[in-house]
């Protein structure tokens, strides 16, 4: 090139008093075109590398934005493509370069510099979510093969010392076992996608495109165990033993990291599970609630019939609250739908005057977990901040509200409803979900879920466990329930009223919370005195709950999404060690049983020979004691007309 002799300005490009960020000591740094060229090159590089984790349409939207969509290539040189920086020579001579060219070329350098540092990610936190599942969506077929691969190896399989790669592809790695750093991925001309080779691998990407850091699945294994053993152990817990193992300080995005992975494995998980139901024919519908306990749905042959053919018992828990991830878990076996709940909602009128929550001074806190939702929406209600105040619809009923014409003055309901009412006392506005409401067969495995909405037991909760009782099971069961007195009225005058009378179906009250009903309710509806119910006292619920209650402290503030996926994850543990110790509880109610017979049998018919009477004299007079309670407090009609002949008397007396 030739050299100008002017020197007003040198070829060189001094970048002097601009603001742009520089190292500590690196005074005023200067380049040349080549320099510059590489410099803008570098800045390139770093900007793609920014925006490898983005799916095209963003990628065409962020074009969009800096006004380079109709540019296939994003680039930051304003030179031809001809000129290579290894084609310039920095030369410390003056030479003549137009101020306007200087000034397009400094602005040009700043802005590259700046954007590829500083990109300012607009996309709100539901976006980003629903973003990575799309991506991660397309995917799992592929991973849950990859997977099945790599946990069953086969003779067929290619060793991985045969595969030839088309390129290979390192990352940071996290590994509970080896502690190692980094993990070469082969990839070959074969390979569906770079997610589903990391999975060859033993390993689980934490993004489903280019990811930087890779999870040994063993290690996801490892806490997939854990939690299903202690649903209380966190993952935050978790994050920071592998954080000591690694001797790095524990930092929230490690935490992030491991929640989105865990998440990606639980869904290989269900989705290996629904192959293998639907293999031995167990991927209907209401299988599960049909043939899941042998006891309760396997018939012997020429079995005689029972008095009732299941019995059930359900409850409300209010310990797994949630404050308020526009996700909703609904692959779940357990859960009933909010919307076939609602169809129960206007069944019962409400019979108290329920008090306004006022949550318009109430601000939702932010999550402590960077990777959880700081609100929540849940399904068929209204967001806390679209609405100041929120008032319960009086329309919606409790479980006692349709028992009698005057629900209030029966004794059960009265102290049902002044526990119902203490408890919401102490109920927070901010709660989304203020529990759920389960039901279990006899022998503690659940049948389903409902989640209780921003209310305490409403009556649409049962009902729409006993509507699902009716639908798919057979009839004569028998229903326990902390209030089943007072529900058996609520169920006839609802709906379902008719098809439960028709299906011969009864209501009791559990065996413990009985004993708190006045005596008038017990010689009716308590276990003890109802034929057919053997030595079951209906208070599974409460076992239940006493141990899903370790879920309260990691799923309170939790999105709806992944508190459902916990709680479906440990009913699902509970279920399969239920089946497993099934065998165990039958032979210890059935000792029990042989106990009872053996025992008190010949001391009960010693009694009745001391006292000479028969079972028919047992029966009269469980009757008159029924008769004798339900008219007590009740003036005899005979003391009526008594008392009023004495006030006639009376007032003659004072006429004459």
């Amino acid at each position: 090139m030739g050299r100008a002799k002017a020197s007003s300005v040198s070829r060189k490009v001094r970048m002097r008093n601009l603001d742009v960020p520089r190292k500590k000591g690196s005074g005023n740094k200067q380049y040349g075109l080549k320099g510059l060229q590489q410099e803008r090159e570098r800045t390139e590089a770093r900007y793609q590398r920014s925006i490898q984790g983005l799916s095209n349409e963003s990628r065409q939207v962020l074009a969009e934005i800096q006004g380079t969509a109709t540019s296939d290539t994003a680039t930051f040189n304003t030179f031809t493509a001809n000129d290579h920086p290894d084609a310039w020579e920095d030369d410390n001579d003056g030479f003549n370069v137009p101020d306007e060219s200087l000034e397009f070329a400094a602005r040009d350098f700043v802005d590259s510099r700046f954007h590829a540092q500083y990109c300012t990610d607009g996309r709100t936190w539901h976006q980003r979510i629903q973003r990575m599942q799309q991506n991660w969506e397309p995917l799992m077929e592929d991973l849950a093969d990859a997977y099945l691969a790599w946990k069953y190896p086969t003779d067929a399989s290619t060793p991985e010392s045969d595969f030839v790669p088309e390129y290979d592809y390192t990352m940071t790695s996290v590994d509970l076992y080896t502690l190692e750093m980094h993990i070469t991925v082969h990839c070959t001309e074969a390979s569906t996608s770079l997610a589903a080779d990391i999975v060859r691998h033993g390993y689980l990407g934490a993004t489903p495109e280019s990811p930087s850091i890779a999870l040994s699945l063993r290690t996801l294994e490892l806490y997939h165990r854990i939690r299903r053993r202690k649903p209380s152990f966190g993952i935050e817990a978790f994050t920071k033993v592998l954080s000591d193992l690694y001797m790095i300080p524990y930092h929230w995005q490690y935490c992030d990291t491991l929640s989105n992975a865990f998440d990606v494995y639980l869904t290989l998980q269900r989705i290996i599970d629904k192959r293998v139901a639907k293999e031995l024919g167990r991927d209907t519908e209401n299988w599960r609630v049909l043939n899941g306990c042998p006891p309760c749905s396997y018939v012997l042959e020429d079995e005689p019939p029972l008095r009732f053919s299941r019995m059930f018992a359900m409850d409300g828990n209010n310990s797994l609250k949630r404050v308020g991830d526009l996700r909703t878990f609904e692959d779940s076996h357990f859960y009933l739908s909010n919307n076939y709940v609602n169809k129960f909602a206007h069944e019962v009128k409400g019979s108290r005057t329920t008090p306004t929550i006022n949550v318009a001074h109430v601000e939702l806190p932010q999550s402590s977990n960077h990777h959880e939702s700081p609100t929540s929406v849940p399904d068929n209600v209204s967001d806390l901040h679209d609405s100041p105040t929120f008032v319960p619809d009086n329309d919606f009923g409790d479980p006692t509200d349709g028992g009698t014409e005057n629900a209030g003055h029966n004794p059960c309901a009265e102290n049902w409803k002044a526990a119902a009412n203490e408890s919401n006392k102490n109920m927070w506005a901010i709660f989304n979900e203020t529990g759920i409401f389960a039901a279990a067969c006899r022998h503690g495995l659940i049948l389903w879920i409902v989640d209780m909405f921003r209310s305490s037991e409403l009556a649409k909760y049962p009902l729409a466990i006993v509507a699902k009782l009716l639908e798919i099971l057979p009839p004569e069961f028998l229903l326990g329930y902390d209030i089943g007195c007072v529900f058996q009225g609520t169920i006839d005058r609802s709906s379902l009223g008719k098809l439960f009378e028709e299906r011969q179906c009864q209501c009791c009250v559990n065996a413990f919370h009985g004993y708190s009903h006045n005596f008038q309710c017990q010689v009716q509806n308590h276990p003890n005195i109802i034929e057919g119910m053997g030595i079951e006292d209906l208070e599974t619920l409460k076992c239940i709950f006493s141990s899903s209650n370790q879920l309260a402290s990691v799923t309170r503030y939790m999105s709806k999404h992944r508190q459902r996926v916990f709680i479906d994850l440990f009913f699902s543990q509970w279920d399969a060690d239920k089946y497993e110790n099934l065998g165990n509880m039958l032979y210890n109610n059935y000792s029990q049983a042989l106990k009872i017979i053996n025992i008190d049998g010949p001391e009960l018919k010693h009694a009745k020979e001391q006292l000479k009477v028969n079972d028919q004299d047992l029966k009269n007079w469980r009757m008159e004691q029924k008769e004798y309670f339900a008219n007590l407090g009740k003036e005899p009609e005979e003391h009526v007309h008594k008392i009023a002949y004495v006030e006639r008397l009376q007032e003659l007396r004072a006429a004459e």
